[in-house]
């Protein structure tokens, strides 16, 4: 009797052993089959809470013998699967070869574009690809895929309540910037005051007003509102007290080149300048007649050196 059912054990060990392990090895592996292609490797991302208008990626790598080779024309095309479903995207590229099997990753996108009104699972459609070999054909089939998709707004209240289901927007609430307007313009009228500051301290502000020669320009132009031409010695010694206080001392007409050395901001004022005093020379001391014409002349000389003194300053 004990022989009897070692031998009936023994037959069943011998009779669905094999199919045990040929379980276990595929789940193990997470191998799908067809003929001699195989998908050995699958990333389907996220199968729940997909929202309308979302992308769903799925990326395949595929097994096949060295001497097949994928055929572009049993990829599903780019476009519509159907009314809520369509492919985005669809690339594939060849991979290492690996115990002389040729691998291929195959990239899908779908999109879809169902509304639902409550949680529903949806599934990707089977798509069949096809590997040639001459006259010689294999198929995989890559299978559907079940997601869930939730709707974006609840259509009734749980539970059948009559009561609003849904929290109501945030109100929205003005800032008041009046204290932040105070504190800016506090800072700009600070900042003007120390750029002011600033600018009486290095003289920059109103060295214009001040300079010598803007000063005896003034003066010149109030003598050339009297039309006297008696007030041409005052106008030329006017000019000359501006070339002294700019210099810290009395300037000749031999010491133009030590000026001009001093302060080598007016060397392109030189012939001006020259012009000067050769004109006062001829006319305080030489036989040579005032004009009006000469304190025009004058007056622009004193605008010239006060224009070339700011820039000087600038720079």
């Amino acid at each position: 009797m004990l022989r009897k059912h070692a031998y009936l054990m023994l037959y069943i060990v011998l009779i669905y052993m094999p199919t045990v392990v040929f379980c276990s090895e595929s789940f193990a592996d997470g191998v799908v089959e067809s003929g001699d292609a195989r998908i050995v490797q699958q990333s389907l991302g996220r199968d729940f809470g997909v929202l309308v208008g979302d992308r769903i990626e799925h990326h395949y790598i595929i097994e096949v013998p060295e001497a097949f080779s994928l055929s572009p024309a049993s990829l599903p095309s780019k476009g519509d699967l159907n009314y809520w479903l369509k492919i985005v995207g669809i690339n594939y590229h060849e991979l290492a070869m690996l115990n002389d099997h040729k691998r291929y990753q195959l990239d899908i996108v779908f999109q879809t574009f169902y509304a639902p009104l409550d949680v529903r699972v949806l599934y990707t459609p089977t798509m069949s690809i096809s590997f040639y070999k001459g006259d010689d054909e294999i198929n995989i089939t890559l299978p559907k895929w079940p997601f869930s998709m939730s709707p974006l707004k609840e259509s009734s209240a749980a539970g059948g309540e009559a009561r609003s289901f849904m929290k109501p927007d945030l109100v929205v609430k003005a800032i008041n910037t009046e204290a932040l307007k105070l504190q800016v313009y506090g800072l700009l009228l600070a900042i003007f005051l120390l750029v002011v500051v600033w600018l009486v301290l290095t003289g920059r502000l109103l060295k214009s007003a001040s300079s010598p020669f803007y000063q005896a320009a003034r003066q010149i132009k109030a003598l050339q509102g009297k039309h006297d031409v008696a007030d041409v010695e005052q106008a030329i010694n006017l000019v000359h007290q501006a070339f002294n206080v700019q210099a810290g001392y009395a300037v000749f007409s031999h010491q133009i080149d030590g000026f001009l050395a001093s302060f080598p901001e007016f060397s392109s004022n030189k012939e001006q300048i020259t012009s000067f005093y050769t004109l006062s020379t001829e006319v305080l001391y030489g036989q040579q007649q005032a004009t009006s014409e000469h304190l025009q002349q004058l007056i622009q000389l004193c605008h010239t050196m006060a224009r070339t003194e700011k820039l000087a300053l600038k720079k």
